[in-house]
């Protein structure tokens, strides 16, 4: 697939690429997704550099609607990462492995259909992975930290799994406390990551963040999510950064968009208008 834009999108991607910025970086993800062949549209090219450029570390909400590339997006922004640093780990969440597995095959497109030569070599050595949960023994997050925890400084990593695996960490007898238990069992599983990672994934993308709004909630899933991500500011983080996408951060109501990135940023002073003003990115089509 090649670049059809139109006279107003070339111009908009020239000024992208020609104008000042105080981060070299944030030039380097406007050439990384334009010169990669790949289709994209201005506000695609907009949110990315949004993504990067924001501090993705007190978590970054890309909320446009169903249709308008949020997969792209963040694939974007993940090569500029692996462009800048090659061995960095990556963690995708998705709500199932059908999805998963469309992850795979947009990054498989991108490297071998669509990526010019500069975008090809930056991203030829990364391999996703589909991961059936954190702890199975044969097709583990876990396990495939660990099978490179040796060469830390030149293995990347690219894992994807599913948000519905934070679900079932409970065993079947502790039941009768699944809620303490969740947490635990994940607080068990984030300090495993942190012992190999040291400082947690370089990139942690959620798909679907909406799965995450009920923060207050007495769901495993939450409890767990709770365990697994770590304190917000603190040293338990999960990652470094955070890309969460969802076209529905509100659903019912607008606390919504708080209660998703207080999983990954202490918003309790922020108003749900300034957390969005702050964090977030939103079109319509």
């Amino acid at each position: 697939m090649s670049v059809m834009l139109s006279n107003q999108q070339k111009q908009y991607l020239s000024w992208l690429l020609t104008k000042k910025s105080a981060d070299n970086s944030i030039d380097s993800l406007a050439s990384t997704l334009i010169d990669s062949q790949v289709d994209l549209n201005p506000h695609q090219v907009d949110a990315a550099l949004f993504a990067f450029k924001n501090p993705l570390s007190q978590g970054v909400l890309l909320a446009d609607e169903v249709g308008m590339g949020k997969t792209i997006q963040a694939l974007g922004v993940m090569s500029l990462l692996w462009q800048s640093k090659p061995n960095a780990k990556v963690l995708v969440l998705a709500p199932n492995m059908v999805i998963c597995d469309q992850w795979r095959n947009e990054f498989e497109n991108l490297r071998h259909k669509h990526a010019n030569a500069d975008l090809a070599e930056a991203i030829k050595h990364i391999r996703p992975i589909l991961c059936k949960n954190f702890i199975d023994p044969d097709h583990g997050v876990l396990k495939e930290i660990h099978q490179i925890q040796n060469d830390l400084e030149k293995q990347a990593l690219f894992c994807l799994t599913t948000i519905h695996s934070l679900s079932g960490l409970v065993p079947e007898d502790s039941k009768n406390n699944c809620i303490a238990v969740a947490r635990e069992k994940a607080q068990e599983i984030n300090e495993r990551i942190q012992t190999v990672l040291k400082d947690g994934f370089d990139l942690v993308v959620i798909d679907e963040a909406h799965y995450f709004r009920n923060i207050n909630g007495g769901s495993q899933r939450v409890a767990a999510a709770k365990g697994l991500f770590g304190e917000p500011n603190g040293h338990t983080r999960l990652a470094k950064q955070y890309l969460l996408l969802t076209a529905t951060p509100s659903h019912s109501n607008i606390h919504d968009v708080n209660n998703i990135l207080g999983f990954f940023k202490d918003t309790k002073a922020l108003s749900p208008r300034d957390s969005l003003k702050r964090y977030a990115v939103r079109r319509l089509r």
